[in-house]
């Protein structure tokens, strides 16, 4: 089933915004049959943004009219259409932004010239992800907001997106390769399954363990 005018997104989420939260302010206008809140890889701490998937077009269409603008925890939540948000994201504090052109990058970030989309939703998306990523270096900061991208992408169009798909062979190329391979290889590397099962299907893809093994010694006897 096509759920693309099902699917709402909700901005300017107060930090402490939980999905149980968001059920309970949609659910007066339909069954909810998914809530998904946009969280940082890295830190674990919410982007401010998410998704709640409505089980029919009319109770989406009800949410959104009753509740643009509405306050909550002194936020004034944004809340659309998913689809019209495609080329959105947020900065891990606060407000969604609108993604805007590579002007808004600083020169270190822009000289780079090691991703470039096909698509230009996908580029700016991966821009903008790149500034934030300010806190990792090298292709560590490439690596992360190539996922973030990805992610963001699955979560508005579904894992078999063509767009998913160009972030996927983006981060199994050659020049991203070894920032992939220290990405999952790092200290502090999340262990949730839902980074895991990521790991696991680029691994397949790439034909080689991504994370660290551990070498087990055998009883000589």
């Amino acid at each position: 089933m096509n759920n693309q005018h099902n699917k709402v997104y909700v901005d300017n989420l107060a930090a402490v915004t939980t999905e149980r939260d968001l059920i309970d302010l949609f659910s007066p206008f339909g069954n909810v049959a998914e809530v998904n809140i946009m969280v940082d890889r890295v830190n674990h701490k919410s982007r401010g943004f998410g998704f709640v998937t409505m089980a029919t077009s009319e109770g989406a269409q009800a949410a959104i009219r009753a509740l643009h603008g509405k306050e909550i925890g002194m936020h004034n939540l944004i809340v659309s259409e998913a689809w019209l948000h495609e080329g959105r994201t947020s900065s891990p504090g606060g407000a969604g932004v609108h993604v805007a052109g590579s002007g808004q990058l600083d020169q270190a970030v822009t000289g780079s010239g090691i991703v470039n989309f096909k698509d230009p939703q996908l580029q700016q998306c991966y821009d903008r992800y790149l500034v934030d990523a300010d806190d990792a270096a090298g292709n560590l900061r490439q690596v992360r907001a190539l996922i973030a991208t990805h992610d963001l992408f699955q979560m508005i169009e579904g894992a078999h997106s063509p767009r998913v798909h160009e972030t996927m062979e983006h981060l199994l190329s050659a020049p991203i390769r070894p920032g992939l391979r220290q990405w999952y290889q790092r200290s502090g590397a999340e262990t949730d399954s839902t980074t895991v099962e990521f790991r696991e299907q680029l691994s397949r893809l790439a034909g080689e363990r991504l994370e660290k093994v551990t070498e087990r010694r055998g009883n000589p006897d």
